[in-house]
């Protein structure tokens, strides 16, 4: 049976979101949390044989949502975990010969750019979630901008195609990418698929580094405070 799943905002847009990063090499997509960036991305780069005989990479910071989001992509396309879609983690490697679109964690990626510098054996790497500016994200943004303009130029001795790479943010601060990427261009994705909800804390400590006794603090107050559903 042929999963179904619902409406996401990337739907509506997935032809323009499959030129842009066709016709520009390094984009930087913004969408908000729950738009379908991170499932659908991949799956419209390979519907539109973005990916060509090559791997489409998509980078993630935690281990944990590696494998989620591998999961659930290859639950829609149908296809057995390991198969088209797969993930790579520590200790972990679901890859095949016939695997298309890889999720890992950014750790991995670099680890593979310093056997590998010019990523030979992928044609796109997706680096998702790069607001959060971890350690292993930032140099690995630093070493794809190299693997790039090498790709690019004549220092590509393997006579490789030309490296795609798409920076996702949920954030709409993306100046700094498009900017160290020598002014790549931002698309933004519009729209959520849930309701979101603001509510303030009555008293944080703000200088206190007890995140979790904040967080504990605030649920406790929406639990007293707020109506049942």
């Amino acid at each position: 049976k042929k999963f179904r799943r619902k409406e996401l905002p990337v739907d509506g847009v997935h032809l323009q979101l499959a030129e842009v990063i066709r016709e520009n090499g390094i984009s930087v997509i913004v969408g908000e949390t729950g738009s379908g960036k991170s499932t659908q991305i991949p799956q419209i780069c390979y519907n539109e044989g973005l990916i060509g005989s090559g791997l489409l990479a998509v980078t993630q910071p935690r281990r944990v949502a590696a494998i989620t989001l591998a999961r659930r992509v290859a639950l829609e396309m149908n296809a057995n975990l390991g198969e088209v879609v797969a993930y790579k983690v520590r200790f972990e490697n679901t890859t095949s010969d016939e695997t298309k679109i890889v999720y890992g964690t950014d750790g991995i990626f670099l680890r593979e750019t310093f056997y590998d510098s010019l990523l030979t054996h992928y044609s796109v790497v997706i680096v998702d979630e790069a607001h959060e500016r971890s350690v292993h994200t930032d140099v690995l943004l630093y070493l794809l901008k190299l693997c790039y303009k090498q790709r690019l130029g004549t220092s590509n001795p393997l006579k490789l195609r030309l490296l795609l790479i798409v920076i996702m943010s949920a954030t709409l601060e993306t100046n700094v990418f498009s900017e160290y990427f020598d002014d790549a261009p931002v698309y933004i994705v519009q729209g959520r698929t849930y309701p979101v909800e603001i509510f303030y804390a009555n008293s944080l400590d703000k200088k206190d580094d007890d995140y979790v006794f904040n967080v504990l603090t605030t649920v406790l107050q929406i639990h007293r405070t707020e109506p049942l559903r």
